[in-house]
């Protein structure tokens, strides 16, 4: 009898588990217990930088800022120029268009032209040269633009120097506006010229430094300044960045002065050393009535400047063209590369048949 009592015993929890259903959701989380106690404190950190350690490097108790921003107060970098902020203009006339381009690398503004930019648009100043407030420390004064500058006409590359290849990611020939018509090919088709501004932008120092983007027609002229390739010189800072004492020149006034020629050329008291620059200018004078005549140019008397005529020239002639006009916006008068400018105007003379 007991043992019959302990079988229907099984078989009923048997039957009980077989009719179990499946589990169901999982209910609500309950309260959060109490926080447990805190851990062991961790090891200490360094140390933070003293900030005379750093912040010292530059901001000193003297006048050596102040007088820099005065400086560059004189100098054309600052506010005439800025308000070219549309176009391509924006590359070289603005502080953010500037940054963009040597960031990207590209020439083409859409890439940054926004309407924010254009209301904001800021002209250059100490940022757009140095890498200001990135260390914190005097590595600060380094240069936004690294390693050898990139020439848009031509597409090569020269490295002038550090402080020179800033300067030239600028100062150099400028892209042509489609509507200015084409760069000429020795002995290739005619040009056709469709604006009285087709030629080399103004100001581009950096292709006369290097001694590259203009037509040698096939003489021996030379190539970079000694001004880039002399141990004593550092580029353009030399002249352009000689020791200020004033607000008329050097320092960050830009502004050339005769005692940054001292470096090299002792006792210089003008920049037509051994009568460089009145041999150039005589140059000059020689092959603008050869380009006149070939109805190429024409003087405008409002700007006091020669123009381009529009029309189609021989590709040669358009060569000279803008050999005379790259000497001519160079401003130097053959002081940035005095050979180099000596043959260019050379060999268009001869091909203008002077």
């Amino acid at each position: 009898m007991l043992r019959r009592s302990w079988s229907f015993l099984l078989v009923a929890a048997l039957a009980v588990t077989a009719c179990e259903g499946p589990e169901g959701p999982t209910g609500p989380s309950g309260a959060a217990g109490a926080a447990g106690a805190a851990g062991p404190a961790g090891p200490a950190g360094l140390a933070g930088t003293d900030a005379n350690e750093t912040c010292t490097d530059c901001h000193v108790n003297d006048m050596t800022l102040y007088a820099k921003q005065q400086q560059f107060a004189q100098s054309d970098h600052g506010f005439e120029y800025y308000t070219r902020a549309s176009g391509i203009c924006v590359n070289c006339h603005t502080h953010q268009g500037f940054l963009a381009r040597v960031t990207t690398g590209s020439w083409n503004e859409a890439a940054w032209e926004t309407d924010d930019f254009i209301v904001d648009a800021m002209p250059m100043n100490c940022r757009t040269c140095h890498q200001i407030h990135t260390t914190y420390t005097g590595a600060d004064f380094a240069f936004n633009v690294q390693g050898p500058v990139a020439f848009y006409i031509g597409g090569e590359s020269r490295d002038l120097g550090p402080a020179a290849n800033l300067c030239a990611s600028c100062h150099q020939q400028r892209p042509l506006r489609a509507r200015y018509g084409d760069l000429p090919v020795i002995d290739g088709a005619d040009v056709t010229i469709l604006s009285s501004g087709w030629g080399p932008h103004y100001n581009m120092e950096g292709n006369m430094f290097a001694g590259f983007g203009f037509y040698d027609f096939g003489s021996d002229i030379g190539g970079m300044s000694s001004h880039g390739t002399d141990p004593r010189s550092r580029g353009c800072p030399t002249c352009h960045m000689a020791e200020n004492n004033n607000l008329a020149e050097g320092g960050h006034t830009f502004v050339p002065s005769t005692e940054g020629c001292e470096t090299c050329h002792t006792h210089t008291d003008d920049f037509d050393r051994f009568g460089g620059q009145t041999a150039v200018t005589a140059l000059l004078e020689e092959l603008a009535p050869l380009l006149e005549a070939s109805g190429i140019m024409y003087w405008q008397e409002s700007r006091s400047r020669w123009r381009a005529n529009t029309g189609t020239f021989p590709a040669n002639t358009a060569a000279a063209f803008w050999n005379y006009l790259g000497v001519v916006n160079d401003g130097s008068l053959g002081v940035h590369n005095p050979h180099y400018v000596m043959g260019l105007l050379n060999a268009s003379i001869d091909e203008m048949g002077g």
